[in-house]
């Protein structure tokens, strides 16, 4: 007999799908909030493909000993001798912690598709919740998000999810593509499983270009309510504003994605998006998410996979200062090199919007080198210094750290330029507005006089219509861009100062 445990609907999915594969007698160790709000079609199947299901409290081990811990866990399942096998989906929650300090040999299952080589992303998580917090240290010393604790016997995952730089060396690894299973599944298996998380619904006949898989950043305390419209806004805006969207929200996901983009679809069932490339017909050609690893196991079943990264969900509101570096280093034709940067966003820019033309030259485009230090600041000086006199450097500023900021170099400013971007409401009567009106500013630097100059001249707008923004670039005089320069300045002395300021007060502690 084995044993499986789950707390998410992809867990569930997996244990019986693998359920269904190797026709063993098993019980599903479940979590008793998510078993209540399963609808009871789903309730019946899995009551008659396990031989008992058992619900325990997901968060009873955040305020407990370990003694209450083990004797818990032993009422609900008994001895785990009795198990052949124990597959273990949330390591970094009271059950896994359960089979670390009982020293029981288990199988790790990642809590999602290709999170065993991202488990910063988990524990970041987790960290946002207080009751969480205190103990997500102890967790991951134990190796619970990373699957490296010692009584671990098998890492399975979806390799080819995972980080490009994920080494099996060393680990023994089951590779477990899901929506590969379901499809070697047989028929009647297959359309069993579906209908059983579909109630009264196996396909879809929506046309549409693109299938945009959500996030609840909200529920997780990632954004707030207001930011997560803001950043799904500023997505389709920028990215699917030609395109035929239909939403598939997460299943936690509180947003009423008709309302705000009145032009797309939604799919209100909730259901695995591992289902996606069994019940669509026609198939969208793009599946995209912004960092949702539901996309990693549907690569390969769709023609395109558009995603960022989780890096954008701090940095999506500066992304209208990304677009206009992009668009001014892609009108001189010029190559890029990037230090501090959402890459992805940028080559997705290039992607949507960029020209064909041959490049030359270079643009180096810095935002947030992570560091105030001295040593940096030199670094990027060093490189002005140094500088082709046909590069230029774009300073996206993002931290408002000015890290090109010297007081012994005001010279430097000789050579920079301004670039305003402003923004307006488009329709001031629309409602879910949340976007910001402040102008935002971004620094080009160029040795070439000519160069700067054709910067200032780059004319940049964008109606973003679900955001309710116009965003476009200002045609500064001379001396409005002289008071900007003399703005910046005055901004990179005062951060200045007021970090000098800190490292004294940390001095004297």
């Amino acid at each position: 007999m084995v044993l499986y445990e789950a707390i998410t609907t992809y867990h569930i999915l997996n244990s019986v799908v693998d359920l269904l594969h190797n026709k063993k007698e098993a019980v599903l160790l479940i979590d008793q909030y998510k078993y209540k709000k399963l609808s009871s079609t789903l309730r019946t199947y899995l009551e008659n493909k396990f031989k008992k299901i058992v619900c325990y409290d997901i968060g009873f081990g955040d305020n407990r000993s370990d003694s209450e811990i083990i004797k818990y866990f032993h009422s609900l399942i008994g001895k785990t001798s009795l198990y052949e096998k124990i597959f273990c989906a949330s390591g970094e929650h009271c059950f896994g912690l359960f089979l670390a300090i009982t020293k029981t040999p288990f199988v790790f299952c990642e809590e999602a598709a290709g999170i065993l080589s991202r488990p910063q992303i988990l524990i970041d998580i987790d960290n946002g919740y207080i009751s969480r917090k205190k103990v997500t240290k102890r967790y991951e010393e134990l190796g619970l998000y990373d699957g490296t604790n010692s009584n671990i016997t098998t890492l399975r995952c979806n390799i080819k999810a995972q980080k490009a730089d994920f080494s099996t060396a060393g680990k023994n690894i089951e590779d477990f593509d899901v929506v590969e299973k379901i499809l070697n599944l047989s028929g009647n298996d297959r359309n069993e499983l579906i209908s059983a998380f579909i109630e009264n619904e196996t396909s879809f006949a929506i046309n549409a270009d693109v299938l945009l898989l959500t996030q609840h950043y909200a529920n997780n305390c990632i954004l707030s309510f207001e930011n997560q419209v803001l950043l799904y806004q500023y997505f389709v805006d920028y990215f699917f504003y030609d395109k035929k969207v239909v939403f598939k929200p997460h299943p936690e996901d509180i947003l009423y994605y008709k309302k705000l983009f009145p032009q797309s679809e939604v799919i209100r069932q909730v259901f695995p998006s591992e289902f996606i490339p069994f019940i669509f017909d026609p198939k969208p050609k793009c599946v995209a998410t912004v960092s949702s690893t539901g996309i990693y196991n549907l690569r390969g079943h769709f023609e395109e996979c558009f995603e960022l990264d989780v890096d954008f969900e701090k940095r999506f509101p500066f992304i209208h200062r990304y677009y206009a570096a992009f668009r001014i280093y892609d009108a001189l034709k010029m190559n890029v090199n990037k230090t501090g940067c959402n890459d992805i966003l940028l080559e997705q820019f290039e992607k949507k919007y960029g020209t064909l033309a041959e490049k030359q030259n270079t643009a180096y485009i810095i935002d947030d080198i992570k560091s105030e230090e001295d040593e940096d600041r030199n670094r990027i000086i060093n490189l002005l210094d140094n500088l082709n006199p046909n590069d230029c450097v774009i300073f996206i500023n993002s931290a408002g750290d000015f890290c090109w900021y010297d007081y012994f170099r005001k010279d430097l400013w000789q050579n920079i330029v301004p670039v305003v971007i402003q923004k307006s409401v488009i329709n001031p009567q629309k409602e879910d507005f949340y976007a910001s009106t402040d102008e935002e500013v971004i620094y080009v630097y160029s040795k070439n006089k000519e160069i700067l100059n054709m910067a200032k001249e780059i004319h940049i707008e964008k109606d973003l219509t679900n955001t309710n923004l116009k965003v476009t670039t200002a045609e500064l005089s001379h001396e409005q861009e002289r008071i900007k320069i003399l703005e910046g300045m005055l901004a990179a002395t005062e951060r200045r100062l007021l970090l000098y300021i800190n490292k004294e007060n940390e001095a004297e502690k």
